[in-house]
């Protein structure tokens, strides 16, 4: 349980981008059927994700995506280019849906329902041949090219303006598979061609942008634990909780509006929500017995957590409002670590139910548990890839602690790091391109980068203090960890090629468990 590990353990940090984060979630979808106002277009097919664009008049959110079809739309997203926030609709819990009104060419992250059935469509469009919805400086957006099929990405990113969109992403309506275009990196850039009434992810360049993303974490600076929050570059620092308990694990929700964290404030380890200013803290578990490691679903409706209230530890998880309580491990072993898949459809785990200790992959409810490393050697620490298509973990199965990667159903296990010391925890870079882990392999504990094939394999901190918890900003330019060097635990952020390393906590206290913003 997580108030039993030590203050330098791996801290449950999700790293993407805001969109990118997301990204892995989204694909095209299918045809919408027409409205008097307008239609949405690029509806999602059943069960997966798609990115959809409103055609047609400013309307009621939950208009617009009905005409994809009667249940067609399950959930949806969308995010405000100008604050960054985002915006959520559930079919089925319209009490906590805030997406209320869709506006022309807005883009929609959308998931389909039991009726979404049809083909994939575009539609036509009345505007011009030009990117809609251009992302500011800095900014992420959700844009809409306007004009021919096949046209080239670079051309139809250029109608933003000359060197205005640095990141774009697209996705395959049938393949589910991502395609990506870097204003600076052309030889990585495999998005070719946009169609009409595709959705871009596409993030504004800008020379220096100011990071909106924020760090949560944990300090004893006021005599105990407790929960504060800061700004990337450490400014702003507030603290969130306070009573004479322990406060711990914080956890944000993906899309920014809520933490999750762990308090003993009632006699024992609980699960507990607040928002992002530290008020409307609520309590979600009501056990006498240890609750811990909360982990938010992708898509926000549900949390993981670990508890020994059947006597070992067991995943459970529950609605984020706090209903729905559900064991779904339910074994005379121990299991834990759990990791959501990108699209929320899956958890990856650890568990002792063979014997040893394996990496487990299982539906959310529970159903499917499948053995996915299989090997007589201690294997731990899964980590989803963003695309969803890879978990990194390590193992012991050559003598000591490597880190590997692998299919998602267990195919593929491929070594990644090869030296005498232990590779432990690794963490997925946003864009999916590196994995940052902890390593002894110089004498003491370091931050190492790889790259996801096994190239390129840096000590980033290179420092004789003890290093750990990396954890990657939601837009990949830096990486925060917790170090020892000036006689205290202190949060820092690093570049990924080793520069600009800052202590951005800078205080005599402890302070560790770096947790960013989406």
């Amino acid at each position: 349980m997580s108030r039993m590990r030590i203050k330098l353990s791996l801290s449950a940090a999700v790293a993407l981008a805001a969109l990118a984060l997301l990204a892995a979630l989204w694909a095209n979808g299918s045809k919408p059927s027409e409205a008097q106002q307008g239609a949405m277009r690029n509806c999602p097919l059943q069960a997966q994700w798609a990115i959809a664009v409103w055609d047609g008049d400013d309307t009621d959110a939950e208009e617009a995506l009905a005409t994809c079809g009667e249940g067609a739309v399950a959930v949806a997203y969308s995010i405000d280019p100008q604050t960054q926030v985002w915006s959520r609709w559930f079919a089925d819990r319209p009490g906590i849906s805030n997406l209320i009104i869709v506006n022309n060419m807005q883009g929609v992250i959308a998931l389909g329902g039991v009726g979404a059935s049809a083909p994939p469509s575009a539609g036509t469009s009345a505007q011009g041949a030009a990117m809609q919805n251009c992302p500011q400086p800095g900014k992420w957006s959700i844009s809409v090219w306007s004009g021919d099929d096949g046209t080239g990405a670079k051309q139809a990113l250029a109608t933003c303006g000359e060197g205005a969109v640095a990141v774009a992403y697209s996705i395959d309506p049938q393949t589910q598979v991502w395609s990506r275009w870097f204003a600076d990196q052309p030889g990585i850039s495999n998005l070719t061609v946009v169609n009409n009434m595709e959705g871009i992810i596409a993030l504004g360049a800008v020379g220096a942008p100011p990071s909106t993303a924020r760090i949560a974490f944990v300090s004893d600076r006021d005599g105990n634990d407790e929960i504060y929050v800061m700004n990337a570059d450490g400014t702003g620092q507030t603290r969130l909780t306070d009573n004479p308990a322990w406060d711990s694990d914080p956890a944000w929700s993906p899309d920014g509006s809520q933490i999750a964290f762990v308090s003993d404030r009632d006699g024992n380890d609980e699960i507990y929500v607040m928002n992002t200013d530290g008020t409307g803290q609520t309590r979600l578990t009501h056990n006498p017995a240890s609750d811990g490691d909360p982990a938010w679903s992708p898509d926000g409706s549900q949390i993981a957590f670990e508890s020994d209230r059947d006597g070992n530890r067991e995943i459970y998880v529950i609605n984020a409002d706090g209903t729905g309580q559900t064991n779904i491990t339910n074994s005379p072993a121990s299991d834990y670590a759990a990791a959501w898949s990108p699209d929320s459809t899956k958890i990856a785990f650890e568990s002792d139910r063979d014997g040893n200790r394996e990496i487990y992959v299982m539906n959310a409810d529970g159903t499917g548990k499948t053995n996915l490393t299989n090997s007589p050697a201690s294997d731990g620490a899964p980590a989803w890839s963003p695309d969803g298509s890879k978990i990194a973990f390590f193992s012991y199965r050559d003598g000591n602690p490597e880190i590997y990667v692998m299919n998602t159903d267990g195919t593929g296990q491929t070594r990644l790091t090869d030296n005498p010391a232990l590779d432990s925890d690794p963490v997925w870079s946003p864009d999916g391109s590196q994995i940052a882990f902890w390593s002894f392999s110089v004498g003491n504990r370091e931050i190492y980068v790889i790259n996801a094939d096994g190239t390129g394999q840096t000590n980033i901190t290179d420092d004789p203090a003890w290093d750990s918890d990396p954890a990657w900003s939601p837009d990949g330019s830096q990486i925060a960890f917790v170090s020892d060097r000036d006689g205290n635990l202190e949060v820092y952020v690093i570049n990924p090629d080793g520069t600009g390393q800052t202590n951005i906590t800078n205080n005599p206290a402890d302070d560790d468990r770096p947790a960013w913003s989406q």
